[in-house]
């Protein structure tokens, strides 16, 4: 009976793809399935669409000039746009890794995810419908490379690409080799919608730390963007290459900017792993000259955009993104690399436009301020917990990987209000500007510890 019900549910979830309402029609759904928005409708259709086009266009002003949108990632940073405002995870699109406008199929598996199965069940059978679907569709490219172009040209597949920008040849050999491309560029992408809203909910209590902090680095708060691709703004975020956190940053760069040691990991505390980020950014702009560039380096490193200018043999401030991905070829520049900027640019305007794209209830209050502090004095994390309750909250010290035990001086401590001089050190803005999070502790070598 397990197996029937396994079976009936991978079969209802395929029978109804998305509607399309036009091939160049991109616009914001609610939370309801996507097969019921035509019941919506057409005014609210047409509402949509006009917020979509608000949110590409930057309508209201909202986004700096530094990053506009340039011409070569308009189609990209508009399916991104989609992935993160209209697709949930229940629901995937198998596309064109190269041709973000060429989208093959669009599949719901909400019927699949509200059923009683256990998440991982629901997990596997997704995934395998998924390979399913995408290899029945390369078997039809598969096929077309062996018709005449009379035949393909009465081919669904044919219409798609057609209605994409992308006419096959009428000469064969050409054909063939645009089908084989076509072939190995199948690719599925999951939605993010549900994701980046709760990221949103979960970003709003560090929302005047961000602030502050971003001032006071000097940086565009249009990088709020990085850790909401990064992770989706969730702390918990752990990679299978070992990145964490909400900036999921990796061991490398923890040793040498956070306190990281088998007792403690800064990588899981999202102020203390915003301060070293922050630092980072700054460093990457700082030696390529221009943000599209630094946001790039953010995820792939500054070493191939160096090899790319002296390659090219155009300096780094003139150097734009888009030519790099033209004109420089290197296997390290992979799908993940060429579309992270893409992505930040989409992500960029869904937080600064989340209002208007999301339905975030009465959330609007901004958390008390939050301060960082150096411990004077040797302790247990858990007993600032319980001492300081109210203050020293467990989940904005979770960089302590075992808080009975006992911690020497000059940790670092992030509080909610003011904390007793005599037994912490409040870290100064300017310490936090001039030094990374992990020497922040020799500011308490010349306090000592104080009962008052």
């Amino acid at each position: 009976m397990r197996y029937f019900l396994i079976f009936f549910l991978a079969l209802s979830c395929l029978a109804h793809d998305f509607v399309k309402i036009a091939d160049d029609d991109y616009f914001l759904l609610s939370d309801k399935l996507s097969n019921d928005i035509v019941e919506e409708g057409e005014d609210l259709l047409l509402e949509r669409k006009k917020i979509m086009n608000i949110v590409l266009k930057d309508e209201k002003k909202l986004i700096s000039d530094t990053f506009q949108i340039p011409e070569y990632f308009q189609a990209k940073v508009k399916f991104w746009l989609k992935i993160y405002t209209v697709y949930s995870t229940g629901q995937v699109v198998i596309h064109d890794k190269n041709n973000l406008d060429i989208v093959y199929k669009e599949l719901d598996f909400h019927n699949l995810w509200d059923s009683n199965l256990n998440i991982f069940t629901k997990s596997n059978i997704q995934s395998k419908l998924v390979l399913e679907k995408s290899n029945e569709i390369k078997s039809k490219l598969i096929k077309m490379k062996k018709y005449s172009y009379k035949a393909v040209k009465k081919t669904d597949l044919y219409k798609i690409l057609k209605n994409n920008g992308l006419e096959l040849s009428i000469n064969s050999k050409t054909r063939k080799h645009q089908l084989d491309k076509l072939i190995k560029n199948i690719r599925a992408q999951t939605g993010q919608r549900n994701k980046q809203k709760a990221g949103i909910l979960n970003f709003l209590p560090f929302e005047l730390f961000f602030e502050k902090t971003f001032k006071l680095f000097d940086l565009p708060h249009e990088l709020l963007g990085i850790p909401f691709l990064e992770s989706s703004f969730n702390h918990r975020a752990h990679s299978k290459v070992g990145a964490k956190g909400i900036w999921q940053i990796m061991p490398f760069i923890a040793k040498k900017m956070l306190p990281y040691n088998k007792s403690v990991d800064a990588r899981k505390n999202p102020f203390l792993a915003t301060l070293a980020a922050l630092h980072l950014l700054k460093q990457n702009y700082r030696i390529l000259k221009r943000w599209d560039l630094a946001v790039t380096a953010y995820n792939s490193g500054t070493k191939h955009i160096i090899n790319a200018s002296r390659k090219l043999k155009i300096p780094k401030q003139k150097l734009a993104l888009e030519t790099i991905f033209q004109r420089y070829k290197h296997p390290h520049l992979g799908f993940a690399s060429k579309n992270f900027y893409s992505e930040f640019l989409a992500l960029l305007r869904v937080l600064e436009y989340r209002k208007l794209i999301f339905s975030l209830g009465n959330n609007n209050s901004k958390e008390d301020e939050i301060s960082i502090y150096l411990t004077r004095c040797k302790t247990r994390p858990n007993y600032l917990f319980k001492k300081y309750k109210g203050k020293i909250l467990a989940d904005y010290n979770n960089h302590f990987n075992y808080p009975k035990r006992r911690y020497g001086k000059g940790q670092l401590i992030v509080a909610k209000g003011n904390l007793p001089k005599g037994k912490f050190l409040k870290v100064k803005d300017s310490w936090m500007k001039k030094s990374y999070p992990r020497n922040l502790w020799k500011y308490a070598r010349r306090y000592s510890c104080s009962t008052k």
